[in-house]
């Protein structure tokens, strides 16, 4: 598969498939359903996620501003809420009490056949969009 070509069936299917670590399903979903990258997701603390109000504390050091909260979808917040479980710090997304490197998630996107782990963010972008149609005509 290719980056464009990661539709919301195949994730569904993915965020599904149990024999994955739920740590990867998570960041899986949480760059499809929102406007967090790769390393804002990687980065995410345990403290950092709100499950009460539904956002993540991101910060975002190439714009130069300060944290801002992001809204989480249903399916991230749950799978979410599996990772971290009953730990109160540390990283958010982990597998075997290792934080998950750009390397691992890397492999693990390509071992199912997504292509890229970035296609989850552009395919969710994509999706989020809305139908863009020809007027005027």
């Amino acid at each position: 598969m290719t980056q464009l070509t990661l539709t919301r069936e195949r994730l569904d299917e993915l965020l599904a498939d149990e024999s994955v670590p739920v740590a990867h399903r998570a960041l899986w979903a949480l760059l499809w359903e929102g406007e967090v990258r790769l390393g804002d997701a990687l980065s995410l603390d345990v403290r950092d996620v709100e499950f009460g109000a539904g956002t993540a504390r991101v910060e975002y050091p190439k714009r130069g501003s300060g944290p801002v909260s992001v809204p989480l979808g249903d399916r991230a917040a749950g799978l979410l809420r599996q990772v971290i479980g009953e730990r109160a710090d540390g990283p958010a997304l982990q597998v075997a009490e290792q934080p998950i490197s750009r390397i691992s998630a890397a492999r693990r996107a390509r071992e199912v056949g997504a292509g890229s782990i970035h296609a989850f963010r552009s395919a969710g972008q994509a999706a989020r969009r809305p139908a863009q149609g020809v007027t005027g005509v």
